[in-house]
Protein backbone atom coordinates (compact mmCIF):
# COMPACT_ATOMS: atom_id res chain seq x y z
CA UNK A 1 0.00 0.00 0.00
CA UNK A 2 1.43 3.22 -0.84
CA UNK A 3 0.58 6.16 1.67
CA UNK A 4 0.28 9.82 0.06
CA UNK A 5 -0.87 12.74 1.75
CA UNK A 6 -4.17 12.85 1.06
CA UNK A 7 -4.25 9.29 3.21
CA UNK A 8 -3.08 10.68 6.30
CA UNK A 9 -5.70 13.39 6.96
CA UNK A 10 -7.64 11.52 8.97
CA UNK A 11 -4.78 10.20 10.76
CA UNK A 12 -4.14 14.44 12.30
CA UNK A 13 -6.76 15.10 13.75
CA UNK A 14 -5.72 16.36 17.41
CA UNK A 15 -6.72 18.28 20.63
CA UNK A 16 -5.35 21.13 21.72
CA UNK A 17 -2.60 21.24 18.58
CA UNK A 18 -3.54 24.58 17.92
CA UNK A 19 -2.74 25.44 21.33
CA UNK A 20 0.57 23.96 20.97
CA UNK A 21 1.53 25.27 18.17
CA UNK A 22 0.68 28.95 19.84
CA UNK A 23 3.15 28.34 22.66
CA UNK A 24 6.01 27.11 20.52
CA UNK A 25 6.02 30.04 17.87
CA UNK A 26 5.75 32.36 20.69
CA UNK A 27 9.35 31.19 22.40
CA UNK A 28 11.16 31.17 19.12
CA UNK A 29 13.20 33.94 17.58
CA UNK A 30 13.79 33.85 14.00
CA UNK A 31 16.33 34.79 11.76
CA UNK A 32 15.84 36.21 8.72
CA UNK A 33 15.42 33.83 5.45
CA UNK A 34 18.50 33.19 3.47
CA UNK A 35 17.17 31.41 0.96
CA UNK A 36 13.40 29.50 0.87
CA UNK A 37 12.58 25.65 1.45
CA UNK A 38 10.30 24.31 -0.47
CA UNK A 39 9.08 21.07 0.44
CA UNK A 40 7.09 19.01 -2.46
CA UNK A 41 6.40 15.23 -4.03
CA UNK A 42 9.31 15.84 -6.58
CA UNK A 43 9.51 13.94 -10.18
CA UNK A 44 8.49 15.89 -13.05
CA UNK A 45 5.98 18.17 -11.17
CA UNK A 46 9.56 19.15 -9.12
CA UNK A 47 11.35 19.53 -11.94
CA UNK A 48 8.78 21.83 -13.49
CA UNK A 49 8.42 24.10 -10.27
CA UNK A 50 11.76 24.80 -10.51
CA UNK A 51 12.79 25.41 -13.87
CA UNK A 52 9.34 27.76 -14.62
CA UNK A 53 9.10 29.39 -11.15
CA UNK A 54 12.35 29.01 -8.78
CA UNK A 55 14.86 30.17 -11.95
CA UNK A 56 13.19 33.21 -12.32
CA UNK A 57 12.12 33.74 -8.52
CA UNK A 58 15.65 33.96 -7.79
CA UNK A 59 16.53 36.25 -10.98
CA UNK A 60 14.69 39.09 -9.30
CA UNK A 61 15.39 38.49 -5.65
CA UNK A 62 18.81 37.05 -5.42
CA UNK A 63 17.41 34.23 -2.78
CA UNK A 64 17.85 30.98 -3.74
CA UNK A 65 15.37 27.72 -3.67
CA UNK A 66 15.59 24.66 -2.18
CA UNK A 67 13.76 21.48 -2.83
CA UNK A 68 13.16 19.39 -0.62
CA UNK A 69 11.25 16.06 -0.90
CA UNK A 70 7.69 15.06 0.68
CA UNK A 71 5.63 11.99 1.57
CA UNK A 72 2.77 13.57 3.62
CA UNK A 73 2.67 17.55 4.20
CA UNK A 74 0.54 17.40 7.17
CA UNK A 75 2.47 14.38 9.03
CA UNK A 76 5.79 15.90 8.60
CA UNK A 77 4.55 19.44 9.39
CA UNK A 78 2.71 18.74 12.32
CA UNK A 79 6.31 16.99 13.68
CA UNK A 80 8.22 20.27 12.32
CA UNK A 81 6.35 22.34 14.36
CA UNK A 82 6.16 20.33 17.55
CA UNK A 83 9.79 20.16 17.35
CA UNK A 84 10.41 24.00 17.65
CA UNK A 85 12.55 23.95 14.44
CA UNK A 86 11.19 25.02 11.22
CA UNK A 87 13.50 24.39 8.19
CA UNK A 88 11.28 24.56 5.58
CA UNK A 89 8.76 27.43 4.48
CA UNK A 90 6.11 25.81 1.64
CA UNK A 91 4.47 22.88 1.23
CA UNK A 92 3.23 21.06 -1.61
CA UNK A 93 -0.54 20.71 -0.31
CA UNK A 94 -4.24 19.29 -1.27
CA UNK A 95 -6.83 21.95 -0.45
CA UNK A 96 -8.27 19.41 1.60
CA UNK A 97 -4.53 19.50 3.92
CA UNK A 98 -4.98 23.07 4.58
CA UNK A 99 -9.07 23.14 5.01
CA UNK A 100 -8.76 20.05 7.21
CA UNK A 101 -5.69 21.42 9.57
CA UNK A 102 -6.14 25.07 9.09
CA UNK A 103 -3.91 26.16 12.10
CA UNK A 104 -0.71 24.52 10.08
CA UNK A 105 -0.50 26.89 7.83
CA UNK A 106 -0.06 30.93 7.57
CA UNK A 107 -2.24 33.15 6.16
CA UNK A 108 -1.51 34.62 2.44
CA UNK A 109 -0.51 38.26 1.55
CA UNK A 110 -2.54 38.76 -1.73
CA UNK A 111 -1.77 42.29 -1.74
CA UNK A 112 1.96 41.19 -1.79
CA UNK A 113 1.60 38.09 -4.46
CA UNK A 114 -0.20 40.66 -6.58
CA UNK A 115 -0.78 38.05 -8.75
CA UNK A 116 -1.53 38.26 -12.74
CA UNK A 117 -5.18 37.16 -13.92
CA UNK A 118 -5.93 33.61 -12.30
CA UNK A 119 -8.79 31.04 -12.09
CA UNK A 120 -10.91 31.84 -8.56
CA UNK A 121 -10.16 28.53 -7.11
CA UNK A 122 -6.65 28.98 -7.14
CA UNK A 123 -6.60 32.36 -4.82
CA UNK A 124 -7.49 30.71 -1.41
CA UNK A 125 -6.63 32.54 1.76
CA UNK A 126 -4.13 30.16 3.29
CA UNK A 127 -3.40 28.04 -0.32
CA UNK A 128 -2.46 29.46 -4.16
CA UNK A 129 -3.15 26.80 -6.79
CA UNK A 130 -0.14 25.26 -8.00
CA UNK A 131 -1.20 23.10 -11.06
CA UNK A 132 -3.97 21.25 -12.50
CA UNK A 133 -4.07 17.66 -12.38
CA UNK A 134 -7.08 15.09 -13.55
CA UNK A 135 -7.88 11.29 -12.97
CA UNK A 136 -9.05 10.31 -15.93
CA UNK A 137 -9.67 7.32 -17.90
CA UNK A 138 -7.06 5.69 -20.61
CA UNK A 139 -6.48 3.09 -22.71
CA UNK A 140 -3.61 1.00 -24.62
CA UNK A 141 -3.20 2.31 -28.17
CA UNK A 142 -4.44 -1.26 -29.30
CA UNK A 143 -7.68 -1.12 -27.31
CA UNK A 144 -10.94 0.08 -28.51
CA UNK A 145 -11.08 3.93 -27.20
CA UNK A 146 -13.78 4.99 -24.72
CA UNK A 147 -15.28 8.09 -23.54
CA UNK A 148 -17.35 7.59 -20.66
CA UNK A 149 -16.94 5.72 -17.26
CA UNK A 150 -20.27 3.78 -18.03
CA UNK A 151 -17.49 2.33 -21.20
CA UNK A 152 -14.75 2.16 -18.39
CA UNK A 153 -16.66 -0.96 -17.03
CA UNK A 154 -18.59 -2.08 -20.05
CA UNK A 155 -16.63 -5.29 -20.58
CA UNK A 156 -18.92 -6.52 -22.91
CA UNK A 157 -18.66 -3.76 -25.46
CA UNK A 158 -15.29 -3.00 -24.68
CA UNK A 159 -13.45 -6.44 -23.74
CA UNK A 160 -9.80 -6.52 -21.78
CA UNK A 161 -8.18 -6.21 -18.64
CA UNK A 162 -8.96 -2.80 -16.38
CA UNK A 163 -7.11 -1.35 -13.38
CA UNK A 164 -8.25 1.32 -10.59
CA UNK A 165 -6.12 3.18 -7.49
CA UNK A 166 -6.13 1.02 -4.61
CA UNK A 167 -4.95 3.20 -1.76
CA UNK A 168 -7.91 5.46 -2.05
CA UNK A 169 -11.58 6.53 -2.67
CA UNK A 170 -10.54 9.74 -3.57
CA UNK A 171 -12.25 10.50 -6.91
CA UNK A 172 -12.76 7.02 -6.92
CA UNK A 173 -16.56 7.48 -5.46
CA UNK A 174 -17.28 10.07 -8.43
CA UNK A 175 -15.83 7.93 -11.07
CA UNK A 176 -18.50 4.97 -9.65
CA UNK A 177 -21.73 7.36 -9.48
CA UNK A 178 -20.84 8.77 -13.38
CA UNK A 179 -20.49 5.83 -14.46
CA UNK A 180 -23.89 4.42 -12.68
CA UNK A 181 -25.55 7.43 -14.25
CA UNK A 182 -25.09 10.40 -12.09
CA UNK A 183 -25.25 13.56 -13.58
CA UNK A 184 -22.04 15.17 -13.42
CA UNK A 185 -23.58 18.65 -12.08
CA UNK A 186 -25.64 16.42 -9.60
CA UNK A 187 -22.53 14.32 -7.92
CA UNK A 188 -22.53 16.70 -4.64
CA UNK A 189 -23.15 15.44 -1.94
CA UNK A 190 -21.76 12.45 -2.58
CA UNK A 191 -24.03 9.66 -2.41
CA UNK A 192 -21.93 6.84 -0.71
CA UNK A 193 -24.08 4.27 -0.62
CA UNK A 194 -24.45 4.30 -4.06
CA UNK A 195 -21.08 4.34 -5.02
CA UNK A 196 -19.91 1.73 -2.92
CA UNK A 197 -22.45 -0.84 -3.97
CA UNK A 198 -21.42 -0.13 -7.29
CA UNK A 199 -18.10 -0.55 -6.81
CA UNK A 200 -19.17 -3.82 -4.84
CA UNK A 201 -21.11 -5.13 -7.92
CA UNK A 202 -18.19 -4.17 -10.59
CA UNK A 203 -14.78 -4.98 -8.68
CA UNK A 204 -14.39 -8.47 -10.53
CA UNK A 205 -13.59 -6.75 -13.68
CA UNK A 206 -10.73 -4.31 -12.56
CA UNK A 207 -7.97 -7.06 -12.77
CA UNK A 208 -5.71 -4.61 -11.07
CA UNK A 209 -5.71 -1.96 -8.24
CA UNK A 210 -2.43 0.09 -8.46
CA UNK A 211 -0.14 1.78 -5.97
CA UNK A 212 1.44 4.29 -7.60
CA UNK A 213 1.23 6.76 -10.75
CA UNK A 214 3.94 5.14 -12.07
CA UNK A 215 2.69 1.63 -11.81
CA UNK A 216 -0.55 2.88 -13.64
CA UNK A 217 1.14 4.00 -16.44
CA UNK A 218 3.47 0.90 -16.92
CA UNK A 219 0.52 -1.14 -17.17
CA UNK A 220 -1.51 0.81 -19.59
CA UNK A 221 1.92 1.87 -22.00
CA UNK A 222 2.89 -1.88 -21.90
CA UNK A 223 -0.77 -3.22 -22.29
CA UNK A 224 -0.90 -5.50 -19.24
CA UNK A 225 -3.96 -3.80 -19.15
CA UNK A 226 -6.19 -2.45 -21.42
CA UNK A 227 -7.72 0.59 -19.42
CA UNK A 228 -6.90 2.50 -16.36
CA UNK A 229 -8.22 4.77 -14.64
CA UNK A 230 -4.68 7.53 -13.71
CA UNK A 231 -3.68 10.88 -13.30
CA UNK A 232 -3.67 12.41 -16.52
CA UNK A 233 -0.33 13.71 -16.51
CA UNK A 234 1.11 10.18 -16.59
CA UNK A 235 0.17 9.66 -20.48
CA UNK A 236 -1.21 12.65 -21.12
CA UNK A 237 2.15 13.02 -23.65
CA UNK A 238 2.28 9.55 -24.69
CA UNK A 239 1.72 8.08 -28.02
CA UNK A 240 1.34 4.74 -26.85
CA UNK A 241 -1.89 5.59 -24.64
CA UNK A 242 -5.30 7.44 -25.26
CA UNK A 243 -7.10 9.27 -22.88
CA UNK A 244 -9.91 11.59 -22.27
CA UNK A 245 -10.86 14.03 -20.23
CA UNK A 246 -14.90 13.88 -20.57
CA UNK A 247 -15.80 13.52 -16.96
CA UNK A 248 -12.74 13.40 -15.67
CA UNK A 249 -12.19 14.58 -12.39
CA UNK A 250 -10.38 17.87 -12.14
CA UNK A 251 -8.16 18.38 -8.57
CA UNK A 252 -5.80 22.30 -8.19
CA UNK A 253 -2.44 21.33 -6.24
CA UNK A 254 -1.94 23.77 -3.96
CA UNK A 255 0.94 25.19 -2.37
CA UNK A 256 0.83 26.58 1.64
CA UNK A 257 3.06 28.09 3.71
CA UNK A 258 4.18 27.14 7.28
CA UNK A 259 2.71 28.81 10.27
CA UNK A 260 4.76 31.07 11.95
CA UNK A 261 7.61 31.24 9.57
CA UNK A 262 9.45 34.85 10.22
CA UNK A 263 8.60 37.90 7.76
CA UNK A 264 11.64 38.07 5.72
CA UNK A 265 10.64 33.79 4.77
CA UNK A 266 6.95 34.96 4.44
CA UNK A 267 7.81 37.97 2.19
CA UNK A 268 10.21 35.68 -0.62
CA UNK A 269 7.19 33.14 -0.62
CA UNK A 270 4.63 35.93 -1.78
CA UNK A 271 7.19 36.69 -4.08
CA UNK A 272 7.74 33.28 -5.31
CA UNK A 273 4.00 32.86 -5.70
CA UNK A 274 3.61 35.83 -7.63
CA UNK A 275 6.02 33.72 -10.48
CA UNK A 276 3.33 30.80 -10.06
CA UNK A 277 0.85 33.26 -11.61
CA UNK A 278 3.08 34.49 -14.61
CA UNK A 279 1.08 32.17 -17.80
CA UNK A 280 4.49 33.14 -19.68
CA UNK A 281 6.00 30.79 -16.53
CA UNK A 282 3.50 28.09 -16.72
CA UNK A 283 3.97 27.72 -20.25
CA UNK A 284 7.84 26.75 -19.29
CA UNK A 285 5.80 24.49 -16.72
CA UNK A 286 4.14 22.31 -19.15
CA UNK A 287 7.29 21.67 -21.27
CA UNK A 288 8.43 19.21 -18.72
CA UNK A 289 4.34 17.56 -17.18
CA UNK A 290 0.96 18.09 -18.96
CA UNK A 291 -0.02 19.26 -15.12
CA UNK A 292 -0.67 23.44 -16.00
CA UNK A 293 -1.20 26.23 -13.58
CA UNK A 294 -4.14 28.34 -13.11
CA UNK A 295 -3.26 31.56 -14.81
CA UNK A 296 -6.03 32.60 -16.86
CA UNK A 297 -3.82 34.03 -19.94
CA UNK A 298 -1.88 30.41 -20.34
CA UNK A 299 -4.75 29.26 -22.71
CA UNK A 300 -4.13 31.84 -25.22
CA UNK A 301 -0.35 30.95 -25.21
CA UNK A 302 -1.25 27.01 -26.22
CA UNK A 303 -0.59 25.26 -29.57
CA UNK A 304 -3.48 23.43 -30.64
CA UNK A 305 -1.90 20.25 -29.43
CA UNK A 306 -0.98 21.38 -25.99
CA UNK A 307 -4.94 22.46 -25.38
CA UNK A 308 -5.51 18.86 -26.23
CA UNK A 309 -3.42 17.21 -23.74
CA UNK A 310 -3.49 19.74 -20.35
CA UNK A 311 -5.78 19.73 -17.66
CA UNK A 312 -6.76 23.68 -17.66
CA UNK A 313 -7.36 24.35 -21.32
CA UNK A 314 -10.82 25.80 -21.62
CA UNK A 315 -12.04 22.85 -24.19
CA UNK A 316 -10.86 20.51 -21.07
CA UNK A 317 -12.40 21.72 -18.38
CA UNK A 318 -15.31 22.44 -19.58
CA UNK A 319 -16.21 19.06 -19.10
CA UNK A 320 -14.46 17.64 -16.77
CA UNK A 321 -16.16 17.91 -13.23
CA UNK A 322 -14.06 19.59 -10.31
CA UNK A 323 -13.36 17.58 -7.29
CA UNK A 324 -15.25 19.14 -4.18
CA UNK A 325 -12.37 19.43 -1.41
CA UNK A 326 -15.04 20.98 0.87
CA UNK A 327 -17.04 17.73 0.86
CA UNK A 328 -13.87 15.29 0.92
CA UNK A 329 -12.91 17.56 4.11
CA UNK A 330 -16.01 17.38 5.89
CA UNK A 331 -16.76 13.61 4.77
CA UNK A 332 -12.72 11.78 4.59
CA UNK A 333 -12.70 10.05 7.68
CA UNK A 334 -15.60 7.84 7.29
CA UNK A 335 -14.93 7.33 3.71
CA UNK A 336 -11.06 6.24 4.57
CA UNK A 337 -12.83 3.62 7.09
CA UNK A 338 -15.33 2.43 4.26
CA UNK A 339 -12.70 2.14 1.60
CA UNK A 340 -10.37 0.15 4.11
CA UNK A 341 -13.42 -2.60 4.64
CA UNK A 342 -13.87 -2.48 0.75
CA UNK A 343 -9.95 -2.77 -0.13
CA UNK A 344 -9.94 -6.04 2.52
CA UNK A 345 -12.53 -7.77 -0.02
CA UNK A 346 -10.78 -7.25 -3.19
Amino acid sequence: MTITRRTVVKLLGSSAFAGAISSTLASRAFAAASELVIAQSGGQAGEALEKAYAAPFTAKTGIPVRFVGLESALGELKAMLQSGTIDRHVWDVELADVLSQPDLFEYLDWDAIAPDPIFPEAKQPKAIGRHYYSYVMSWNGKAKPISTWKNFFDTENFPGRRAMMSYDAYAQLEVALLADGVAADKLYPLDVDRAFAFLEANKDKVQVWWDSGSQAAELVTSGEVDYALIYSGRVAYSKDVGMTYNQGISVLNYLAVTKGIDADAKAAAMKFFHEMTVAENELKAVETIAYSGPSEGLDALLTDEQRKVLPSSVQNRAVQVPIDSQWWTENRAAIDKRWTEFRANL
